[in-house]
């Protein structure tokens, strides 16, 4: 099962602290890991940490943080129905990159 952690809030969180929390997370996801941060324009900063077990898209490009257009989420679960769903948002138009769960999550968002 993938690991996940997260801060948002106002502190300034050094990059050594987030490399041990990525360290942390490795035995919950050994296939990738990483953190990013991101500045949202009202002097709050939003932190993502994220260990990944590949079991849908073993492709690296369904890596997390995973972006798609404006949205970018780390996602720890399953989307049972995201073959249907997939063919549906296919139907409306929707191009997809990669072939798991984590996309179709968001582009439903979209």
């Amino acid at each position: 099962m993938c690991g996940i952690a997260g801060y948002y809030g106002t502190r300034e969180i050094p990059a050594s602290r987030l490399d041990e929390a990525v360290r942390s997370l490795q035995r919950r996801g050994p296939d990738d890991s990483a953190w990013n941060e991101i500045e949202t324009g009202t002097g709050r900063k939003l932190y993502f940490v994220y260990s990944r077990l590949a079991i849908l898209d073993l492709d690296p490009r369904s890596n997390q943080p995973f972006r798609h257009g404006s949205i970018e989420m780390i996602y720890n679960g399953e989307l049972y129905n995201y073959i249907e769903l997939r063919e549906q948002l296919r139907g409306s138009g929707q191009v997809f990159r990669t072939e798991g769960d984590t996309e179709v999550f968001a582009a439903q968002a979209t």
